[in-house]
């Protein structure tokens, strides 16, 4: 049987910093968060920001099981994926464009929530595997489409 320390532990991860128990949005509060921490970070370095993006997903999978044994099936406590999800997003925009701005973020931000909220064709699909890769793959589909519309908005000039 698990401690309380570590079930806190996964409940932190899981929730990113408890923010998940936001009773109004917390998938959009978890990825605001995401965004404010890129902004205040300033991350200069994509395959740390890469590793770091990996290792909230090796987090997330191990604190996945029990949330779901917590909550029920993919909770709504449950935003690290919204987190993940958000910062693939900024990734494939970042190797795209070779950098990343306030502006840029704020788009991706809107793109990600949407793709994510929507869950039409591969991201739905997402859901139906069972466990933590369940939880977490729907959002980093979402993030790899926002990433892509934002390459393509920035890149021909519409923005």
């Amino acid at each position: 049987m698990k401690n309380n320390t570590s079930l806190k532990w996964e409940e932190i991860v899981a929730s990113f910093f408890y923010l998940g128990r936001s009773p109004i949005a917390p998938g959009t509060v978890g990825t605001l968060a995401a965004m404010i921490i890129l902004i205040y970070l300033k991350i200069d370095n994509v395959i740390h920001f890469a590793m770091m993006i990996s290792l909230c997903y090796l987090g997330g999978l191990k604190a996945a099981p029990w949330c779901e044994k917590e909550f029920g099936k993919d909770p709504s406590v449950f935003v690290i994926d919204e987190v993940i999800g958000y910062w693939i997003s900024v990734l494939i925009f970042w190797i795209g464009i070779e950098s990343y701005s306030v502006p840029s973020l704020i788009v991706l931000f809107v793109l990600f929530r949407f793709f994510d909220i929507v869950k039409f064709g591969p991201v739905k699909k997402m859901e139906e595997i069972e466990g933590g890769h369940g939880i977490l793959l729907d959002d980093v589909v979402a993030g790899v489409f926002a990433g892509m519309v934002a390459l393509v908005i920035f890149s021909t000039g519409l923005i």
